[in-house]
């Protein structure tokens, strides 16, 4: 009977001590993320090189220093062994959006100069939150980790390139189809097995807010 109480006694505080490092793991990463508060606005609208690669033919690249910055963060507290992009981009329009009926009326340039019209490069990104996504459709599982922004210039660029299009008798592009999203980091080096546009219901995907910090 003493050996069995031991055993049950030994169970218990193992279970419970497993309890306690779940809860913190929980609650750390559930910490915000911050970002420095200069780095919301100043982003900078590109066409993204085909022979780079990337999902993006329209892009919005940020502040040089915010994506590395975050990408530490996330590294402290995974201690995962992860990729960054690159090229850290917030695509704005997709290669698969950018077919030949869209190339056909609206060049890359032609583009460009629309989506800078609408003044986005003036306005700031409100970061919402920091999802982590776990993948294994594509390939060997890995972690994804990506920053989901609201942005009303970026609703308005979508939009007007949808009725640009529709007014050259070019229908089909869904300007809800794509939110502001900027990926970060993944366990796996090969950023082209994401698929996009990336499905996101921050209400229910989102593990930790992001805090703004300085001015």
């Amino acid at each position: 009977m003493k050996f069995l109480r031991k055993a049950i006694l030994l169970a218990l505080i193992v279970a419970g001590l497993g309890w306690l490092f779940l809860r913190t793991i929980r609650q750390t990463n559930a910490e915000p993320y911050t970002i420095d508060g200069e780095d919301v606005s100043g982003w900078t609208l590109a066409l993204e090189d085909p022979e780079f690669g990337g999902h993006g033919v329209l892009v919005l690249q940020p502040p040089v220093g915010m994506p590395a910055e975050l990408f530490r963060q996330i590294f402290l507290r995974s201690g995962l062994s992860m990729a960054g992009p690159a090229r850290p981009s917030m695509p704005i329009v997709l290669r698969s959006e950018y077919g030949k009926d869209v190339a056909a009326v609206l060049s890359p340039d032609q583009l460009l100069e629309a989506a800078r019209a609408t003044g986005l490069e003036r306005e700031r990104l409100e970061p919402r939150c920091m999802v982590v996504r776990h993948e294994s459709s594509s390939g060997p599982p890995s972690q994804r980790f990506f920053v989901v922004f609201d942005s009303s210039g970026f609703t308005r660029v979508r939009g007007e390139l949808s009725d640009l299009l529709q007014a050259r008798g070019v229908a089909g592009f869904d300007p809800a189809a794509l939110r502001p999203i900027l990926a970060v980091a993944s366990t796996e080096p090969d950023f082209d097995r994401w698929v996009w546009p990336l499905r996101v219901n921050p209400d229910v995907d989102c593990v930790a807010p992001i805090a703004l910090t300085g001015p």
